[in-house]
């Protein structure tokens, strides 16, 4: 019975495997299958095979097992509407369907195998920590940078030795970080000049009334049965744009450390000119086309009124942040140029599409009470997520690029990877914990009107550490500054998003 059983094993492997099954007394020759054994590729070519870019080396690591997965998420998703039929009034009815998403990555949190827990887990954390004050979710946050900084600044690069080097340059990392600088305080200052200059909105009397929005009207008509109140509570146990940020450290932490051919720093690019791109077509489109504000009063609550008669007091105005936006409706929508480039982010460091319709449903759910409120006009947040989805579809030769290396850059491994230090001394703890605390103080303590000045000097650190690094004689010290760099980085990305989100 056990001989039968071994050769009907054999037989069902060499079935799958396509290969004859030979006969007794003779032998087969071996064919080596390129299927099978995968030849050594230099860097470029291990992106492309026959023109097409490859995507799939995270799945085929780290299977999702649809078929499990699929039976779980249907019945966790009919057991809680059953229950929430059951037994929940109106109100909670609609929080517990809208929160489907949420449940459905704590599913995927649980069935999915290895790294593609994080993703999903880090979804139900912020929607579960969104019933903490803002104080410490922010103090998680800025902790969990911490520790990001200090345990991949320590090991990251020996877990990742099976990767092969594909970056971008040092320099063009800089120079990304300095254009999305450069677009955002450009927009920032435009944003003042043409709400000063639309005169007919600088006097209540005189303002024009609001465009229709059959996006608003279609979104109150469905909340007709709920207040105000009740939609933005909603909005805050969704906690969605925190969610984002917490997804794009993740998908950070995913990416430096288990996906085998992504590079963090040809991704981070990626994102930046995507956003960068973004908010330049956003800055040309409101200075071209004036559309009226659907928020009356407006200039007096955000702008000095009347504004100044000085020339510099009247150009000082524009360098103030402008968190709330401008006083006439700012095609498109900076709200979701910035949450859609996170969503595309976490969507593209997960393999499951699961996950990711979770994630767009969650960041629909949240334009819809952007829309219900009055603070964008649906044509805004459209426009936004198809525009931002184009780019980020544009800008992926990013992560084609083959190995460049600078003429003076530091010896490496045999890996290719420059390797860091042993051990963290006192200047690295000291940077690390400071970036995280000023980040932290900036969001919860600190007056939001110097938050530019922060930016501008977080990225001018960044360029100093990349100058460092390209001078470095060591591959200790290099990796050292190179760590720096990414670190201040994910501050000032959360210290940007606290305050302008």
């Amino acid at each position: 019975m056990s001989l039968v059983a071994s050769n009907g094993a054999v037989w069902e492997y060499m079935m799958l495997r396509r290969r004859p099954l030979p006969l007794p007394g003779t032998t087969v020759p071996v064919v080596h299958n390129s299927a099978d054994e995968e030849e050594p590729r230099d860097s470029a070519s291990t992106l492309k095979i026959h023109g097409k870019r490859q995507q799939t080396p995270f799945a085929l690591r780290f299977p999702t097992y649809t078929s499990k997965l699929s039976v779980c998420v249907t019945v966790s998703v009919a057991g809680l509407l059953y229950l929430a039929f059951l037994w929940c009034e109106t109100a909670q009815l609609l929080k517990a369907v809208t929160l489907l998403p949420a449940v459905v990555c704590a599913v995927l949190a649980i069935v999915c195998p290895g790294s593609q827990r994080i993703l999903p887990s880090t979804i139900v954390a912020t929607t579960l920590g969104a019933q903490l004050p803002q104080y410490i979710a922010a103090a998680l946050a800025s902790a969990a940078l911490l520790w990001f900084g200090i345990t991949t600044a320590r090991d990251a690069i020996q877990i990742k030795r099976f990767k092969r080097t594909v970056a971008p340059p040092p320099t063009q990392v800089v120079i990304s970080v300095l254009v999305l600088a450069g677009v955002m305080l450009t927009e920032n200052f435009m944003i003042w000049v043409v709400s000063a200059t639309f005169f007919p909105g600088q006097n209540p009397k005189t303002e024009p009334p609001p465009l229709q929005d059959n996006g608003q009207r279609l979104f109150q008509s469905l909340m007709q049965g709920f207040t105000k109140h009740q939609v933005v509570q909603l909005r805050r146990v969704w906690n969605v744009q925190w969610g984002l940020v917490s997804a794009l450290g993740a998908s950070f932490l995913v990416l430096d450390r288990y996906h085998p051919t992504r590079q963090l720093y040809a991704v981070g690019t990626r994102a930046i000119y995507t956003l960068s791109a973004s908010r330049f077509v956003r800055t040309v489109s409101f200075l071209l086309t004036v559309v009226p504000s659907q928020v009356s009063g407006c200039f007096a609550q955000r702008f000095p009124s009347p504004p100044p008669t000085d020339v510099w007091e009247w150009i000082a105005v524009g360098f103030l942040p402008a968190a709330h936006g401008g006083c006439n409706d700012l095609i498109i929508s900076g709200h979701a140029t910035v949450t859609s480039t996170l969503a595309c982010v976490a969507v593209s460091a997960h393999p499951s599409k699961v996950f990711g319709g979770c994630l767009v449903c969650l960041l629909l759910l949240d334009y819809s009470v952007e829309i219900y409120e009055g603070f964008h006009y649906s044509v805004d947040m459209w426009l936004g997520l198809v525009i931002v989805s184009l780019f980020w579809k544009v800008f992926s030769f990013w992560e084609d690029l083959p190995e460049t290396k600078p003429a003076n850059a530091p010896t490496s491994d045999a890996t290719g990877f420059p390797q860091p230090e042993a051990s963290l001394s006192n200047r690295d703890l000291a940077v690390y914990f400071a970036s995280s605390t000023v980040s932290y103080l900036q969001v919860v303590v600190f007056p939001r009107s110097i938050v530019n000045g922060w930016i501008v000097v977080f990225v001018l650190s960044v360029a100093v550490c990349f100058v460092f690094m390209l001078r470095a004689k060591t591959s200790a010290e290099a990796s050292t500054f190179q760590y720096y760099a990414q670190h201040i980085l994910l501050c000032t990305l959360h210290m940007a998003f606290g305050v302008y989100l």
